[in-house]
């Protein structure tokens, strides 16, 4: 089952690795990079703070993610430091320029998600051309930084390319990432396609989450796509929606005062 494609991909290894990046950050910091297009760069996810990328942010950490893209970057000495390398518009050979290989060798980030292949699909560049520069992508960075996980997620693409039937399909670009992950270590795929073809991204769009481009999505998908990898990790998802939330007594170590309110977590 596509559902459950992590399950016989290491999902319990990755899992425990996660697991023990979380528990012992405050001893050797974490570093973890979000690279890929325009959905991981958060296009139509409505405001700051509403892409998927800045949803799992903001659960690991409350540092805010870093753009800078040079090679003097490094990892946190204690907790977690995220780094959003993704950029629209760009498709599976120009997502990680030579310049972001440079910093991910000196960040070494312990995990790293791509979210790529839609500009492939929508362009209808050749699927055989996207495994061959992912395969290489993947080799390069073995090279540069040999112990990073790598997780690849895999999401809606483009409405109405060809009626939704053109030469290469969806499906064909991530039977590649899936592949790839079983025959590399270190590799992980998560394939959300079937629950987006499921709600119509592509088709219908009867979920009404496409934006108006009829291309990127809304920050409600955003939600959606975040809370699935948090719940694949092992990790928590937040409450849906929460109106507010009142601080208990911290003894004042929180920095806020018992019967603090926050309104709206959007």
């Amino acid at each position: 089952s596509r559902l459950l494609s992590l399950e016989d991909q290491g999902l319990p290894e990755l899992r425990e690795y996660v697991a023990n990046l979380v528990t012992h950050q405050w001893q050797t910091g974490v570093g973890i990079i979000y690279a890929g297009s325009s959905t991981a760069e958060g296009t139509g996810s409505g405001g700051a703070g509403r892409s998927w990328v800045e949803r799992i942010n903001a659960v690991l950490t409350n540092r805010p993610l870093s753009t800078t893209v040079n090679n003097s970057q490094s990892r946190p000495s204690n907790g977690v430091q995220g780094w959003q390398f993704s950029v629209g518009g760009t498709v599976s050979d120009t997502y990680l320029p030579d310049d972001k290989i440079a910093a991910i060798q000196a960040i070494q980030p312990q995990l790293m998600f791509h979210g790529i292949g839609s500009n492939n699909y929508a362009r209808q560049t050749g699927h055989l051309d996207f495994k061959n520069h992912i395969e290489a992508v993947l080799a390069r960075l073995a090279q540069v930084s040999p112990d990073t996980r790598h997780v690849f997620v895999a999401y809606q693409a483009a409405n109405n390319i060809s009626n939704n039937n053109p030469t290469f399909k969806w499906w064909q670009y991530n039977e590649h990432l899936r592949t790839i992950a079983r025959n590399t270590p270190n590799v992980y795929f998560l394939d959300m396609q079937p629950e987006t073809f499921a709600m119509g991204l592509p088709g219908l769009n009867h979920w009404g989450w496409y934006t108006s481009d009829n291309s990127h999505v809304t920050s409600e998908a955003h939600r959606y796509y975040a809370n699935r990898i948090l719940s694949a990790l092992g990790l928590p998802v937040p409450p849906a929606n929460p109106s507010f939330v009142v601080w208990g007594n911290m003894n004042g170590g929180d920095g806020k005062t018992a019967g603090t309110t926050l309104n709206g977590c959007n």
